[in-house]
């Protein structure tokens, strides 16, 4: 639990402290280092969300999905609703009934960068979106118990909750949008446009289909910081490999599995993934017969 709650508190000094050498620089550039760093500590979110879908990041189930939902608001996601589908996800891992979609490949290069531009955005307006049509009654095929349904609706309930809040402070005047758009919002798009697609993209990239996690489940071993920040979810083959696997507990477990990692899925940081994939996608027809 204090190990937990001491990653929350670091995530926020560090946001904080960002923010404030911001608006003592008052200064466009310095704003655009500060988000953009900003937004590489958002994963910091991302590792927590995901980590109390499995309801490990705090030792009690309860205190994780509460940690859940209140990360997912600042992302502005519906947590519960994610939650319902990464469970199906795991259950169903890249077969037809995985419920975030079957593996994909790239087939022109212009697409990686259109998954930069658009899928993290998508992704998560998907989730927000998704979440209210399903406490408003809509039935994906995601959704099979009554119980999710419930769920999803106190989430929904958190977001409107906070969104609330945020449109009455900055009503109020007790807040600028300003401050509201430099603190928050502008750093969650900087995120969704970068970090998160980022380390989305290489998780089943590519993957044949279902079959043993070594060899369907990319993993990029990247260095202590990032596996830091991220709380080790990248290493996301010995994740699928033992999900009831903590997160501090991650680096140990992949340790003990990393030798039967099929080489073509393990890359020692995600620069080398990326360099693999722009190689082995298609360039563009008339780039190609220009240098034919």
């Amino acid at each position: 639990m204090l190990v937990a709650s001491l990653r929350l508190v670091l995530f926020v000094a560090i946001h904080a402290a960002l923010s404030t050498l911001g608006f003592a620089a008052d200064h466009l550039l310095v704003w655009v280092a500060v988000w953009a760093l900003q937004s590489v500590n958002f994963l910091t979110l991302v590792g927590v969300i995901h980590e109390s879908v499995h309801q490990h990041f705090f030792p009690t189930r309860r205190a994780s999905r509460v940690a859940g939902m209140l990360a997912g608001a600042v992302a502005f996601t519906c947590f519960e609703a994610y939650r319902t589908q990464h469970i199906l996800h795991h259950a169903h891992t890249c077969d037809e009934g995985d419920s975030e979609g079957e593996p994909y490949k790239f087939t022109a290069r212009w697409q990686i960068v259109g998954a930069f531009l658009g899928g993290g955005l998508i992704y998560a307006v998907a989730l927000f979106f998704g979440g209210i049509g399903v406490a408003f009654g809509w039935t994906p095929s995601w959704i099979t118990k009554p119980s999710q349904r419930r769920r999803i609706r106190v989430n929904v309930a958190v977001l409107a909750v906070v969104l609330t809040a945020l449109i009455a402070s900055i009503a109020t005047g007790l807040v600028t949008f300003q401050a509201v758009a430099y603190v928050w919002l502008i750093p969650t798009a900087f995120a969704l446009l970068g970090p998160l697609p980022f380390v989305l993209i290489p998780e089943h990239y590519d993957a044949p289909g279902p079959g043993p996690t070594v060899s369907n489940t990319r993993t990029c071993v990247s260095n202590p910081v990032m596996r830091f920040v991220f709380l080790n979810t990248n290493l996301h083959t010995a994740h699928h490999d033992r999900p009831s696997v903590p997160w501090h507990a991650l680096g140990t477990h992949h340790q003990k599995i990393e030798a039967d990692i099929h080489d073509e899925w393990i890359f020692p940081s995600y620069t080398a993934f990326y360099v693999w994939m722009w190689r082995t996608t298609s360039r563009p027809p008339a780039h190609a017969a220009a240098t034919a």
